[in-house]
């Protein structure tokens, strides 16, 4: 049986293609409970949120998803999952991670996205493209 720290460590390994651009990540299969409906609640009033807000809540969404991607500083380090820096990172690109970070996450049954939980190591990969190349 699976302990819930194993359970959260799960992650799943995506390659996101969109306007000819690919980013490699490791998302986590499964948020702390209370970070998810906080996410939910705040998503759900993006109707009516301001530009600003929207943003906000694009970058903590990815800070809250993402564990690991392939975009780098210059010196070659991974790019921090902060406001600050996901704010350098083109709209377009970061709304389309967070769009695969969906279709992973709530796995739709014809595609066969699966991954073991309780492993906290990727079972499957999905490779997902947005827009043109």
């Amino acid at each position: 049986m699976p302990r819930l720290h194993d359970v959260l460590r799960g992650t799943i390994a995506l390659e996101v293609e969109t306007m000819g651009v690919t980013v490699s990540l490791r998302v986590r299969a499964f948020l702390d409970p209370a970070v998810e409906q906080t996410l939910a609640d705040r998503g759900a009033a993006l109707a009516s949120a301001s530009e600003e807000e929207a943003r906000a809540y694009l970058y903590d969404a990815l800070a809250a998803y993402v564990a690991w991607w392939d975009i780098t500083e210059e010196d070659g380090s991974m790019l921090a999952l902060t406001p600050e820096t996901l704010a350098r990172v083109p709209v377009r690109l970061l709304t389309a991670i967070l769009q695969a970070i969906g279709q992973a996450v709530r796995p739709d049954p014809q595609t066969g996205i699966t991954f073991d939980a309780g492993s906290g190591r990727t079972a499957t990969t999905v490779r997902l493209r947005t827009g043109t190349s």
